[in-house]
This record gives structure tokens, sequence and C-alpha cells, in this order.
């Protein structure tokens, strides 16, 4: 695990245009951890305590159905985030994280960033709408593949 700088959270489309100072107010929060294919980072269900960027590797997010059954539900990208739970109330992970080949991923104490935040509310104001923006966009794309899955089987049951 080693700390992370301002200049380590460049690049991220979440972070872009903050400013040199806030990023490395946000980087004291945080590490940068290597985890092996097939490693659990987080459960659905969990209290959440880690906030996440993929720097490099593969990871996916999960959901268990209420039977049981488990659905990958969103591939995460390169220097894209996930565990935001961690930042919103009741702060308890929705879904469940694991890495699917050897991943570096910025790490982040969720507890210590939001008190960064509290801090400095100009920041954590452009952080949750950035953030917001991200998951609306991913709940659309998951709402057109959704709708389009529906629509083939209407088509097909027909």
């Amino acid at each position: 695990m080693a700390a992370l700088t301002g200049t380590d959270l460049e690049g991220y489309e979440l972070l872009e245009g903050m400013r040199a100072e806030d990023l490395t107010a946000m980087a004291a929060c945080g590490k940068r951890v290597e985890v092996a294919a097939g490693e659990t980072l987080f459960r659905q269900g969990e209290a959440a305590n880690a906030f996440c960027l993929l720097e490099a590797g593969r990871v996916v997010v999960m959901l268990e159905s209420p039977g049981g059954e488990t659905a990958n539900v969103l591939a995460v990208g390169r220097r894209e985030p996930f565990g935001w739970s961690s930042v919103i109330a009741p702060r308890v992970y929705t879904g469940g994280a694991q890495a699917l080949d050897r991943s570096q991923i910025l790490w982040f104490d969720a507890t210590a960033l939001l008190k960064v935040f509290e801090q400095r509310t100009d920041l954590g104001y452009r952080f949750m709408a950035r953030l917001a923006a991200i998951i609306a966009k991913r709940l659309k794309e998951h709402w057109v593949d959704l709708c389009a899955r529906t629509n083939t089987r209407r088509t097909l049951s027909q």
C-alpha cells in the first residue's frame, strides 16, 4: 500500500478541474492498493467504509437477489469510481465488488473523505455533483439496456 499525492488524482473524470490543494486534501485520505484477481473488495450489505477509483485492472460490481442469485451489473472501467455507497447515507454497500484481474485501486477512507468535504464545502459540493452525474449516467445506461431486453422479449413472445 502506498500513500497518494494530489498528482495521483489527476486525469480522473470525477475530479477534473479540482484545485491542486483540494486534490492534495483528498489524497491524504487515500492509498494505492493492489489486489489479486478474484479478490472480493466488499460485499453487498456491509458497512460502506471505502470509496474507490480504479487505476488499472478490471473490477465488477455485483448484486445479489433476495433468492440468492448473483448478477454482474457493472464492469468498472479504468479511472472510474465505485463504492460510492460509502459517501451516501446510509453508508451500506448496495452491491459487492470483486477484482476480475490483478488491479490497482485508489482506496479512500470514506469517513476521512467526508470530513474533508465538511471542512471544504465547495469541494464536497463539486465532488457530490459530479458523482451524481456519473451515477445518473450509469442508471440511464442500465435503464436503456433493461428496456432493450424487455422489448426484445416482448417481440419474441408475441
